[in-house]
């Protein structure tokens, strides 16, 4: 008899810098859900995505991507039957419209939750874990001039530093093509963490009582210490020592050591964004934060 495939109830599709990270493993605290060790399994990325991608590092963010539909669901098979389980892809926000269509051809109507942060913070937030990684070399401002070329070229859509904060198409997307759609804002994730948390339990359908560790801070830009060591942890061209830690250490192990390595090489580095940059940004996203607020009935006081 042929085991019956377990599907995921929901899906964190995004936006990219603005709490998943966090979220994702305030969710894997709670005895009631089930997350696979991979935290972005990007597997319907790599039915539309032109791979490989030509950012720099763009192919080893790639590695864990999920590109068959049996691994896919094997992701989930550990779930117990009390408990409920999901994922988080980041970019399937973004990219909503080719998304959208193979979730409901693969999955039906999960559950989804989307998380917004300030478009301009988050944008100045992409560019800095892009410099954290030691994978731009430009300056912000920069960047920015070089979005439209980096976008034809098939860069990777973290280096998408504005249009991955034009929100407004993209939520409404999701709001129209599932029943149930939970929008956090993360200033208010970051304000009232528990009482988000609280919430979003509640909409998921587990024990909403339950309290996670709070005091972790997970994927916090900065900048490296040792670029060499973060080239290690995030992309080594040593191609044959990521080979002998592959097969050495499991994916929970290597994450584990790569999250203490990685901690103990960035500092705090308080890159502030230049003014006349940051207005540029504000009016840029005026009329998609205007149609954003209608869409969810909110005003989003608490963003530039």
């Amino acid at each position: 008899m042929t085991k019956e495939k377990t599907l995921p109830d929901f899906l964190i599709v995004g936006a990219a810098k603005a709490g998943t990270t966090s979220l994702f493993y305030y969710l894997e605290e709670h005895p009631e859900i089930f997350l696979p060790k991979i935290k972005e399994p990007k597997y319907f990325m790599s039915k539309i995505l032109n791979l490989p991608q030509n950012g720099k590092g763009d192919d080893l963010t790639h590695e864990l991507m999920i590109k068959s539909q049996t691994d896919y669901f094997r992701l989930f098979s550990s779930k117990s039957s009390t408990q409920i389980c999901g994922e988080a892809s980041v970019d399937y926000l973004y990219y909503s419209r080719d998304v959208i269509p193979l979730i409901k051809e693969n999955i039906g109507l999960p559950k989804i939750i989307i998380v917004l942060r300030d478009p301009t913070i988050r944008a100045f937030s992409a560019y800095k874990h892009l410099i954290r990684d030691v994978r731009e070399n430009e300056t912000f401002e920069e960047g920015l001039k070089l979005e439209d070329h980096r976008i034809k070229s098939n860069y990777e859509f973290i280096w998408h530093y504005k249009k991955a904060g034009l929100y407004y198409e993209n939520v409404k997307d999701y709001i129209e093509a599932f029943p149930n759609v939970k929008v956090i804002i993360f200033e208010e994730f970051i304000n009232n963490t528990q009482n988000t948390l609280k919430e979003l339990y509640s909409f998921l359908g587990v024990d909403s009582e339950f309290t996670p560790l709070l005091k972790k801070k997970y994927n916090v830009t900065g900048k490296p210490k040792s670029k060499a060591l973060q080239k290690l942890l995030k992309g080594s061209p040593n191609i044959w020592l990521r080979k002998v830690l592959k097969k050495t250490f499991n994916e929970k192990t290597r994450s584990f050591m790569r999250e203490k390595l990685e901690g103990f090489n960035i500092s705090n580095y308080n890159q502030v964004m230049e003014k006349h940059t940051k207005q540029m940004l504000i009016d840029y996203y005026k009329d998609d934060k205007k149609k954003l607020e209608q869409l969810l009935e909110i005003k989003l006081k608490n963003w530039s």
